[in-house]
């Protein structure tokens, strides 16, 4: 009893002084972190300058991957103190709000909030180095400033919806500071990141879109005009849209059609106007390939990617993509790139492959019903 006493003694001992290493070599790494340079943006891109949001102060800082702005206390310890805390992200509290660059979609600045809201045509990016930097400090220095305010459009998840919590949508933040210099170097920074992270850089810029406008209450062309075509201009996207007449068209026209030039390809409908396009790709990744069409030896994967923005009577495929049928979502994850597979299903004969679909495969009665409900579908 003694001997197992003594070994207990032995091994909280030394559980001790492990504990007392860890807290040791925790705090050496906290003061290293505290240690390192935080406004130098040649070394570790990253930024920390006070604006005004709202009228109201506010310390914001621009790390690698987030955006962290923390409203500003009348009542504060030291500057020294709470810029330390700050960098270390000790002090996240309910005034602090976090945004990841991955959910940022344009950042544009003005002379006035107005000005910055504008959206324009998206310049081309400047590679932003200490000689870009010096520059814009001899202009800074021998004009007055002019671009003091900064708009943020960024996407996020509505988190206090209590019908549907997969529901994204945009949000705006401006960001004013008197010094345009430091508007210019944040503008710059964003954008350069935008411009070279693995996931933005993934984004789509050149979108080709079919819209449906049979489809479900016939209000396709309507739906991409009040909630997807403002969200692409946003984030600058150039669409290119063709507006089907026939069935089967769109299949066609991915079949005999150059697609190079686009990075996606997009279409406003159902789940009739899903099947057309995937079966539109995946045969023309066939025929690429040099293949039997009725008698592929695989089925190879289509190159390009198909965003859905659901405008039919039935969604099941968006609905199980994206967890809702609300069109500003799919937009928003489409133009945040974000991308999911989809296992295809193949209906074949004795002399091959007749068709691909994605959600429901059917004959008989129920083909009879969707066949004979045609002359509703006005009902919606």
């Amino acid at each position: 009893m003694t001997q197992s006493s003594t070994d207990f003694t032995q091994s909280s001992a030394a559980h001790n002084n492990a504990n007392a290493s860890s807290r040791k070599e925790k705090e050496a790494a906290a003061a290293a972190l505290a240690a390192r340079p935080i406004a130098s943006s040649q070394n570790c891109d990253i930024l920390l300058n006070n604006f005004q949001i709202k009228k109201k102060r506010y310390r914001v800082l621009l790390n690698y991957d987030h955006i962290v702005w923390e409203r500003l206390q009348k009542k504060r310890n030291s500057d020294a103190d709470a810029e330390g805390n700050f960098k270390q992200g000790l002090v996240y509290g309910k005034n602090t709000n976090v945004l990841h660059i991955n959910e940022l979609i344009r950042v544009s600045k003005g002379n006035t909030k107005a000005a910055a809201l504008h959206i324009a045509a998206p310049q081309p990016m400047a590679e932003f180095d200490a000689h870009t930097a010096s520059e814009q400090k001899q202009q800074h220095s021998s004009t007055p400033p002019t671009e003091q305010y900064l708009a943020l459009s960024y996407a996020a998840r509505i988190v206090n919806s209590e019908t549907d919590c997969n529901r994204w949508d945009m949000h705006k933040l401006v960001l004013y500071n008197a010094d345009a210099y430091v508007v210019r170097q944040w503008h710059a920074l964003l954008n350069k990141m935008l411009a070279n992270t693995a996931p933005t850089r993934l984004r789509v810029r050149r979108l080709l879109v079919f819209i449906n406008p049979y489809g479900g209450r016939q209000r396709g062309l309507q739906v991409y005009e009040r909630h997807c075509k403002p969200l692409f201009q946003l984030a600058g996207i150039d669409a290119s849209c063709i507006i089907s007449q026939r069935s089967n068209q769109i299949r066609d026209i991915l079949l005999s059609h150059d697609l190079s030039p686009f990075d996606a390809v997009c279409c406003v409908g159902g789940d009739g106007t899903v099947a057309e396009v995937i079966n539109g790709l995946i045969f023309r990744a066939i025929c690429d390939a040099g293949m039997d069409a009725r008698q592929p030896p695989y089925v190879p994967k289509p190159t390009l990617p198909v965003a859905i923005i659901p405008a039919g009577s039935t969604d099941t495929v968006a609905y199980s993509l994206h967890g809702t049928s609300d069109v500003r979502t799919a937009a928003i994850h489409l133009i945040l790139g974000q991308r999911r597979g989809v296992d295809i299903c193949s209906v074949r004969n004795r002399e091959g492959v007749i068709r691909f679909c994605a959600s429901v495969l059917s004959y008989g009665y129920l083909g009879d019903v969707a066949a004979k409900s045609e002359r509703y579908r006005w009902l919606g």
